[in-house]
């Protein structure tokens, strides 16, 4: 049983028959095929975001038996060597991959967001990687990291955000998929590298820019015509492994996820990069009558585009009533995505009557 046509795997006792899931899975056809016809344990040590009760109910649905000569093994624990942190600025939605926003106060005290306070959005363990034996490649051409960091430096600030900021405010009205984000996935932060362009020339005749992270773990792709920066710094200190140590790609106005962390290749092609972040269903927006994964069709899946470029997004942090209420005090922020202003900004308290 482990043909894409007659697909069996086992986790813990129970075994799963997921002929009919293999062409919906969220993480992508080709990784769900690595562990057909067999235990699939060994995968989830790692990506460790299925063990949810989403996720749980699904296989559910699937089950066709149990293991008579099932014994449990024993992983080495994949997030062993994860960075020190210190999390008492942040709120925690998930230790192993560590994802974590910033409080409200926090997002207001300072434009440069400092790396303590700094939101982090990983989907595996942090690679710890040796600078002396890395390398980023390019269009075929390795470059070391002195490389990078002897040419000409520039500076730019952006904010970053992911792409399901503010995600547990839809789930008031109907629950979604993905981390219950609050407000605070976004932050701002000062970056020290150089622009790709002025690495190497971009073709015009190719359609993206693929990016891919340490060990392929993570790809995604951008439009050839995107502007996009190799970070060694961020906030005038070296990249911490949270942030993308050694080199990062920052990809100003774009969502979260095209900011690639830990960049170990790059590629100009006419195909986009075929991971689930990508050429998947993750990163992209359903038709509203889409209520599950089991719904989403090939046909559905290739007319979806991955969301690149942010939209307006504002949120109130703090709401302060005077004593004779006469007056209300409001704090929070607004962002446009890309190359876009804020114009104005216009407050409601009665569903935009007035």
């Amino acid at each position: 049983h482990n043909t894409p046509n007659d697909a069996w795997v086992s986790y813990k006792n129970k075994v799963y028959d997921i002929t009919n899931f293999i062409n919906i899975h969220p993480g992508g056809r080709q990784n769900i095929l690595m562990g057909i016809g067999g235990p699939i344990d060994m995968y989830w040590n790692i990506y460790k975001q299925h063990q949810t009760k989403y996720v749980m109910d699904l296989l559910k649905g699937c089950e066709i038996g149990e293991l008579k000569d099932y014994k449990k093994e024993e992983f080495e624990n994949e997030y062993e060597n994860e960075p020190v942190r210190e999390n008492k600025h942040q709120i925690i939605h998930k230790n192993e991959p560590f994802n974590a926003e910033l409080k409200k106060e926090h997002i207001l005290n300072n434009f440069i967001t400092p790396e303590e306070y700094w939101f982090t959005r990983n989907h595996h363990p942090v690679p710890d990687i040796d600078v002396e034996n890395y390398h980023l490649t390019i269009n075929n051409k390795d470059y070391t990291y002195n490389d990078i960091i002897k040419l000409k430096n520039n500076h730019i600030t952006t904010t970053i955000q992911c792409a399901g900021n503010r995600r547990s405010e839809l789930n008031d009205i109907e629950k979604t998929m993905g981390l219950p984000w609050e407000g605070g996935a976004i932050s701002t932060g000062k970056w020290t590298g150089v622009w790709l362009k002025d690495i190497i020339n971009i073709p015009k005749d190719k359609k993206y820019i693929n990016l891919y992270d340490y060990e392929n773990n993570f790809s995604v792709s951008v439009p050839i015509n995107t502007h996009l920066f190799i970070a060694y710094k961020m906030n005038d200190e070296i990249l911490t492994r949270d942030r993308g140590y050694p080199l990062r790609v920052i990809a100003p106005g774009l969502t979260g996820s095209k900011n690639v962390k830990w960049i170990h290749k790059i590629e100009f092609s006419d195909d986009e990069a075929d991971s689930p972040w990508q050429s998947g269903i993750a990163y992209k927006i359903m038709p509203n009558h889409i209520k599950s994964t089991k719904e989403i069709t090939p046909e559905i899946k290739g007319k979806l585009n991955t969301i690149d470029e942010l939209k307006v997004q504002s949120y109130i942090c703090e709401k302060e009533i005077d004593d004779d209420e006469k007056f209300i005090t409001l704090r929070g922020y607004a962002t446009a995505g890309k190359d876009k202003r804020i114009m104005k900004v216009e407050v409601s308290d009665d569903n935009k009557k007035t």
